[in-house]
């Protein structure tokens, strides 16, 4: 039971960072926004090329950590 109820926090986490971006980058001018340049708002601007970037922080990362946890945790055995 612990392991789904943090499973759940992780994915909630996850969410709401995804959403937090989206609503970040959603006053971006489009002209100079890479983030609108990359993706849409249907996914809140997740930008793929800064997936595996970690020369900087970025949003992408965080999430991506987030989920892997919760999946991880739905996974592990107990």
């Amino acid at each position: 039971m612990s392991n789904l109820i943090a499973a759940g926090v992780f994915a909630a986490t996850a969410l709401l960072l995804c959403l937090h971006h989206g609503w970040e980058h959603d006053d971006d001018d489009p002209e100079t926004s890479l983030a609108k340049q990359e993706s849409c708002r249907a996914v809140c601007y997740f930008q793929l090329s800064d997936v595996g970037n970690f020369r900087t922080c970025n949003h992408e990362m965080w999430i991506l950590l987030f989920f892997a946890l919760a999946v991880m945790c739905l996974l592990w055995p107990g």
